[in-house]
């Protein structure tokens, strides 16, 4: 049964986003509609033609710290196979995201959760525009969501059977959702507790061998990176654009925040200050990361109260941003338009003001089929986290801490290292399934009290 309930979601799943799909690859600009795709290309490109991780454009080829392997060895793999097309990386994507709703079911079963409650999840991931906008974007989201739920299902798996193989497996997949996005390099230390969540105190030493296990594999694949970012420019990091991001996206708007100045002046400055110092001193592009990161946690020391705001500013557009700028820019049939830095305009507003300001005059730029998708988003996320709230409540009451700790911790996770200057709406996409699973629990154990409540109606009357 299971394995149907996968082939159907799986099908559908496709189907939505080919017919979505067919509507959008007249316009391939839209593909890079995110300028961090023309970035991952190019390394992709200097993989193919001179063996280099590097981004820039012409000789010399600088190896890129900023960016982990995962995603631009896939466009390269398919790139090399297919003639450089966009279109076999987008219709990857479209695969990889389908694969990734049929998955829920099959989390939820792993979970000895109902098959309703993985259907529930299932569509949920299914219908979500943002997640399947997203699909027609090259970049990561789609690739790490689905490494994610693979990862996640088979750990799953192991506490459901104690094999050893889907232990390593899951190990070596949430190595590869670090290497995608650096995001999740310390999501294996927060999972620990459930090894003794899932076993009873009796079993406790063997967990110990299990957890030594799974962080030995899981560690050892991930920081091969940070040893090559060691060995090319001399500092263990995983990724650089961590450092970058404190010190030009939240760093700054603390800063434009505090000096009230808009966030692009603060940027300049910064940026101004760190290449003055770079320039001055001739630093390494080890020094300069690190003194990026020096700067930042000063400003965060200094503007305490400022440095919070920002953060929950942060937390609030991860969650209630229904994605408005990528709505806009998918599915308007007009040619879109660029600005200096092949930036995709979509629904732009002023900046000035309140939130509530400038999401009117968002909406005021759309279509009506815009308007609609924006709708549905903020009605899947209404339910969701209502669904959310009802499903942890049961679980809850039912004292089930497996399951809670399981499916809150990644979502309590991702919120807090998202929440900052640089928080957008696609930052909520790993969040979701664990939201959607939640919530399938809550809508189930919902519909079943009613159906109870009803049948007792019945046996009165």
């Amino acid at each position: 049964m299971i394995k149907k309930d996968f082939l159907l979601l799986f099908l559908f799943s496709m189907l939505v986003r080919l017919i979505l799909f067919f509507t959008i690859y007249n316009q391939p600009i839209k593909f890079y509609s995110n300028p961090d795709a023309y970035n991952y290309e190019q390394i992709a490109l200097n993989l193919i033609q001179f063996g280099n991780f590097s981004a820039e454009t012409q000789p010399p080829l600088t190896p890129n710290l900023s960016r982990t392997p995962a995603y631009p060895f896939f466009i390269a793999g398919i790139y090399a196979l297919t003639n450089k097309s966009v279109f076999a990386v987008i219709l990857s994507q479209i695969l990889i995201g389908s694969v990734a709703a049929a998955l829920i079911p099959i989390l939820a079963n792993s979970l000895h959760l109902s098959r309703r409650v993985g259907w529930i999840g299932g569509m949920l991931l299914t219908a979500d525009p943002l997640i399947t906008l997203t699909t027609y974007q090259m970049i990561t989201e789609t690739v790490f969501m689905c490494f994610l739920l693979v990862a996640t299902v088979m750990l799953t798996l192991y506490f459901q059977t104690q094999k050893k193989y889907w232990l390593a497996g899951s190990a070596v997949m949430f190595a590869l959702t670090s290497l995608t996005r650096p995001i999740s390099q310390y999501l294996t230390f927060a999972l620990i507790p459930l090894f003794f969540l899932s076993t009873e105190r009796v079993e406790w030493r063997s967990a110990w061998k299990n957890i030594l296990l799974f962080l030995v594999i899981n560690l050892t694949i991930t920081y091969s990176w940070a040893y090559r970012n060691y060995y090319e420019a001399d500092i263990w990091t995983l990724s650089a654009i961590g450092d970058k991001n404190l010190l030009y996206y939240r760093a700054s708007d603390v800063l434009a925040e505090e000096r009230n100045i808009n966030e692009q002046e603060a940027k300049s400055e910064l940026v101004q200050s760190i290449q003055a110092e770079v320039n001055t001193h001739n630093l390494t592009a080890a020094e300069e990361i690190h003194l990026m990161r020096t700067q930042a946690m000063e400003i965060f020391r200094k503007y305490p109260m400022t440095t919070l705001k920002v953060h929950a500013i942060g937390f609030v557009k991860v969650f209630a941003n229904p994605g408005f700028n990528l709505f806009c820019i998918m599915l308007d049939n007009d040619p879109v338009s660029l600005d200096a830095s092949k930036n995709i305009m979509g629904c732009e507003s002023s900046k000035q003001g309140g939130i509530i300001k400038q999401t009117k005059e968002k909406i005021a730029e759309m279509t009506w089929l815009e308007i609609l998708v924006s709708i549905l988003e903020i009605l899947l996320l209404a339910a969701m986290y209502l669904g959310t709230a009802l499903g942890s409540w049961n679980l809850l009451q039912a004292k089930q801490w497996y399951l809670l700790y399981f499916l809150l911790v990644p979502i309590a996770y991702f919120s807090i290292l998202s929440a900052g200057g640089e928080s957008v709406s696609r930052f909520r996409i790993p969040i979701i399934p664990f939201l959607a699973i939640l919530a399938g629990i809550g809508f189930s154990r919902f519909y079943l009290r009613m159906k109870e409540g009803q049948g007792k109606q019945t046996r009165i009357t």
